[in-house]
C-alpha cells in the first residue's frame, strides 16, 4: 500500500489554546502518521496563542507555523498553507476541531483503494457546549465507489463545509482551485461549487471520524446579517465565474442550481426584521433575481 503523506491545513485566529491543543493532540495520535501539520496563524494577536502555537511547534518536527501579518480569513489562510504543503493530500481542519486516531488511516487507505479519486469525505459528529455528540448526516445518500456530480446531482445543496474532506493535491492544483482571497462568508460554498464542478471521482464513506466543536464564537452560531446575506450571493455568483467553461452537469445546470443554493441556504437562517428592513436586502435579491434570470436566458440561447 502507497504511504501518501497527507498535509493539514489549519487556520487560527484567536482559538483558545486549550482547544488548539485537544486539535493537535487528535492529530499527534493518529494511528497513522506520514502526515504534516500546516498552522496558519491569521493574525492572532493574543500572547497566550502566539506562545503555544510557537512552542508546539518547536517541540515537534512535523509541524510549522506560517504567522499571516494581516487577517484576510480562514480562505486565504488556507489557500497559503496549501502554497506550503508537501503532501500528496490536502486535509482542511478548524482550530477548535478535532479527528479520531483513525481518520488519516482512513484517508490513506481510501485514496489507495481508489487511486483516481479527487475528493474523500467522512461523516462529522458535533460536541455541543453541554457535552452531548450529535450525530450530523452530511449527505443524503452514502457511496461504494467513487461518483461524480452528474450521478450525485444533489450533493450541492447538502452539508457546505471543507473539513471533513480530503482533496488530492493534484486535482486541486491541475486545476487551478483557491479559496476567494478576501474574507467572504460562505467561503466554503465557493470552494464546495468549484471542486465539485471540477472532480471526476469524489467518495463518502459515513464514518464520524472528525468531530466539530460548537462554540459560543461559532461563526455558523452568529446572526445572519446583511453583510453574511451578500456575502452568501457572491460566493455563488463568484462560483460561476470559476466554473462556467467546465461543461460539467453543475456549470451546465446553474441556471436551475442557483436559485436552489441560494434559497436553501436562506432558509437556513433566521432572518430578523432589522435584516428585512435592511434598504440592502431587496437590492441583494434583486441582483440575485438578475443573474438568475441572465442565467436563464444564456440556457435559452444555447
Amino acid at each position: 500500500m502507497k504511504s501518501n503523506k497527507i498535509s493539514i491545513v489549519i487556520p487560527v485566529y484567536e482559538t483558545d489554546p486549550k482547544l488548539l491543543m485537544e486539535c493537535f493532540k487528535s492529530i499527534d495520535d493518529q494511528e497513522y502518521q506520514n502526515f504534516e501539520v500546516i498552522v496558519v496563524n491569521d493574525s492572532s494577536k493574543k500572547y497566550s496563542i502566539l506562545k503555544f502555537i510557537n512552542d508546539y511547534v518547536k517541540s515537534h518536527e512535523k509541524y510549522k507555523v506560517i504567522n499571516l501579518i494581516e487577517n484576510k480569513g480562514p480562505g486565504n489562510a488556507r489557500n497559503i498553507g496549501v502554497k506550503n504543503s508537501t503532501g500528496d493530500i490536502i486535509f482542511y481542519m478548524d482550530s477548535d476541531d478535532y479527528i479520531t486516531p483513525i481518520a488519516l488511516k482512513r484517508v490513506n487507505e481510501v485514496f489507495n483503494e481508489f487511486p483516481d479519486l479527487d475528493i474523500f469525505s467522512f461523516e462529522n459528529r458535533v460536541l455541543m457546549l453541554d457535552g452531548i455528540f450529535r450525530n450530523v448526516t452530511q449527505y443524503r445518500f452514502n457511496t461504494e465507489k467513487p461518483v461524480n456530480v452528474n450521478e450525485w446531482n444533489n450533493a450541492i445543496l447538502d452539508k457546505c463545509s471543507v473539513w471533513a474532506k480530503a482533496y488530492k493535491k493534484s486535482f486541486l492544483i491541475d486545476n487551478n482551485i483557491w479559496f476567494l482571497d478576501k474574507d467572504v462568508y460562505m467561503e466554503d460554498m465557493y470552494y464546495l461549487i468549484v471542486t465539485y464542478s471540477k472532480a471526476k471521482q469524489i467518495l463518502f464513506k459515513p464514518e464520524p471520524n472528525y468531530i466539530l466543536r460548537e462554540t459560543i464564537n461559532s461563526r455558523t452560531q452568529s446572526s445572519f446579517t446583511i453583510e453574511k446575506m451578500e456575502g452568501l450571493f457572491n460566493a455563488i455568483k463568484s462560483a460561476y465565474d470559476s466554473i462556467k467553461n467546465d461543461n460539467s452537469y453543475i456549470s451546465n445546470n446553474y441556471h436551475k442550481l442557483f436559485d436552489l443554493i441560494f434559497n436553501s441556504k436562506m432558509k437556513e437562517h433566521h432572518l430578523s426584521n432589522e435584516l428585512i428592513n435592511n434598504p440592502k436586502y431587496d437590492q441583494i435579491l434583486k441582483e440575485a433575481k438578475a443573474f438568475s434570470k441572465s442565467l436563464n436566458d444564456l440556457k435559452k440561447r444555447n
